[in-house]
């Protein structure tokens, strides 16, 4: 019986047929995951290794132009072959007036600029302007997200205070040269008809106004300054001068405040009449009118 059944499979060939096909069927699922999980774990050290490039961005401490000068923006980004397509540049806090040969202004001081017009990026400094803004270079996916940022110092200043770069270096800012002989750190004499008193209190305002100056309060250190001036201070319409020089501001370290040759050219000749010889030499170096 068991010979004669096996004899009748084997007359049927499409019942072997059909147990070739589902042994197939039943041995696919075992085999297909396991070369898929192959793959994922080909590609999964690709995609790890790919995002594990942490980008840069390279620009100088501190960019110098002139007024009515276009200024060269020295962006790097690094791995250039990392970056996201798509990506862009927002420069940040430029000083109002100033324009980019290229991107789009998206708010006031502020810049979206495409990947490929960082080469030849520069920035147009309107006529009469001094001062030193803090900027940020911020690089963006197109998804809005941070993928480096870095930071600089944008100081527009009079031209013989720039000192030409050479060889490729960066350019610096320089103060005129002050005569050797010559000694300002001795204070200047109050002028006739001034009483004691009023030396005293003017010299307390003084000290209280450069306090102001340190904490970086302009408005209140400014107040303070006036006052000391009218009662006959000539260090005090020196250092009040110098809050509206755009030279002493860069000196100072002092950022986000608009510098006026005016006022400074104002509060010099003050200084000068009570008897500050060295502001002569601070008028001299302000912007022609």
């Amino acid at each position: 019986m068991r010979s004669q059944k096996r004899r009748g499979w084997r007359q049927r060939p499409w019942a072997y047929a059909l147990l070739s096909i589902l042994s197939a069927v039943l041995a696919w699922p075992l085999t297909v995951p396991a070369q898929y999980g192959t793959a994922a774990a080909q590609t999964a050290p690709a995609k790890r290794n790919q995002s594990a490039f942490v980008l840069s961005i390279d620009v100088p401490n501190v960019i110098l132009s002139e007024a009515g000068a276009e200024t060269p923006m020295t962006v790097g980004i690094n791995p250039i072959a990392a970056l996201p397509a798509n990506s862009f540049l927002r420069v940040k806090g430029l000083p109002a007036g100033v324009q980019l040969t290229d991107g789009n202004e998206i708010a006031p001081g502020a810049w979206a600029i495409p990947i490929d017009g960082l080469a030849l990026l520069q920035a147009k400094v309107p006529p009469n302007m001094q001062g030193k803004s803090e900027v940020t270079f911020t690089l963006f996916s197109i998804e809005g997200r941070i993928l480096a940022e870095g930071r600089s110092a944008f100081v527009v200043a009079p031209r013989g205070l720039i000192a030409p770069a050479n060889d490729g270096a960066q350019a610096t800012l320089t103060a005129p040269s002050p005569k050797p002989a010559k000694r300002s750190a001795a204070p200047v004499p109050p002028p006739r008809g001034v009483s004691e008193d009023a030396t005293i209190q003017a010299q307390r305002l003084l000290e209280r106004g450069n306090t102001q100056i340190r904490a970086g309060s302009m408005s209140g250190a400014r107040s303070l300054l006036e006052r000391a001036v009218e009662l006959g201070s000539a260090e005090a319409a020196m250092a009040l001068a110098a809050t509206y020089d755009a030279w002493e501001l860069a000196r100072l370290n002092v950022l986000g405040v608009q510098p006026d040759p005016e006022l400074a050219r104002k509060w010099y000749a003050r200084a000068q009449e009570l008897g500050a010889s060295a502001a002569i030499e601070r008028l001299a170096r302000l912007p022609k009118q």
